[in-house]
């Protein structure tokens, strides 16, 4: 078996380079032949300089450059590149564990499994006093959510013969999440084995600037407008009165403010409505347009981007 480690990047140059160090002080198993692929995905911020110099002690790095902004568009790139038979997903702000790869590996030939979803925890320094499960989910923290997460996660390479890709209008850069989301219900629609390995741990080393209010905001906007996509496109839900409950939703949100106290910078409570509200603009726009899957479909129909 060898394998492959992909990242996608965009102008974190400072917190990818400590995710390579980590990656260079990986234990592996005997004989396995690994290498990392990094997409480049139109950073400019040195982000080319940092892969294109002598990489680090140890390590096999190629970068494959994606222009076109789009997380999902940039970890497809590497998908036509990556030559493992096991391709393991990590972000730029985690650091893997010593023992990382040795684990996300092994229940592919322990378990037979088709893909594998690992562990991701938040780094100590970053868990603040008011975080629910909510907010640590949110923060791609697995041990609330029980939910894998692109962040950590591999594939077995025959998997992409079923579910080719991951679709390029989910994710950073696009409509802002929800591109591992559809993923991984594509491949357990396809009949994959996933397995979990809480052993295989990635420890989250978000910028700070994703605990401000302003960004909580954001998250919950690219929230209800991934989930109005998946909703409409892929699971084929049934079309409703979009407006009507919008206007419900921000009649609940401006009572809520004005009687409950706000503790820490948005609670889980306000996300949860705004998240709603977004999901209702947005379901606004998708259900004008056809649909892009058979329902739970694998693959776009002929003509999405």
């Amino acid at each position: 078996m060898n394998a492959s480690v992909v990242l996608a990047t965009r102008n974190r140059r400072e917190s990818l380079a400590a995710t390579l160090s980590a990656l260079t002080a990986l234990r592996h198993p005997p004989g396995l032949r690994w290498e990392v692929i990094v997409a480049d995905n139109g950073s400019t911020d040195g982000t080319a300089e940092l892969l294109t110099r002598k990489p680090p002690a140890g390590l096999d790095l190629r970068r494959v450059a994606q222009p076109q902004r789009g997380k999902s568009r940039a970890l497809n790139a590497t998908l036509g590149v990556a030559r493992g038979d096991v391709i393991a997903f990590l972000d730029d702000d985690v650091r893997p564990a010593v023992d990382w790869l040795e684990q996300i590996l092994r229940p592919f030939a322990k378990d037979r499994a088709d893909a594998v979803t690992g562990a991701v925890r938040l780094a100590p320094d970053l868990i603040r006093p008011w975080m629910t499960a909510t907010h640590r989910a949110w923060l791609a923290d697995t041990e609330t959510s029980g939910a894998g997460v692109g962040a950590n996660l591999a594939i077995r390479r025959e998997v992409l013969n079923a579910v080719p890709r991951f679709d390029p209008e989910l994710g950073p850069g696009t409509l802002g999440l929800w591109e591992d989301t559809l993923f991984l219900a594509q491949l357990r629609a396809a009949g994959c084995r996933v397995v979990p390995a809480p052993d295989a741990v990635a420890e989250h080393h978000f910028d700070e600037s994703r605990l401000a209010r302003s960004a909580w905001l954001r998250h919950a906007a690219a929230q209800g407008r991934s989930e109005a996509y998946v909703a409409w496109h892929w699971k084929h839900a049934p079309d409703h009165r979009a407006i009507w409950r919008e206007y419900a939703l921000r009649f609940r949100l401006l009572g809520r403010r004005a009687r409950r106290p706000r503790v820490g910078p948005a609670p889980a409570w306000e996300l949860d409505l705004l998240t709603g509200i977004a999901f209702e603009r947005q379901w606004r726009l998708e259900r004008n347009r056809l649909r892009a899957y058979a329902r739970h479909g694998l693959v776009k129909t002929a003509g999405r981007p």
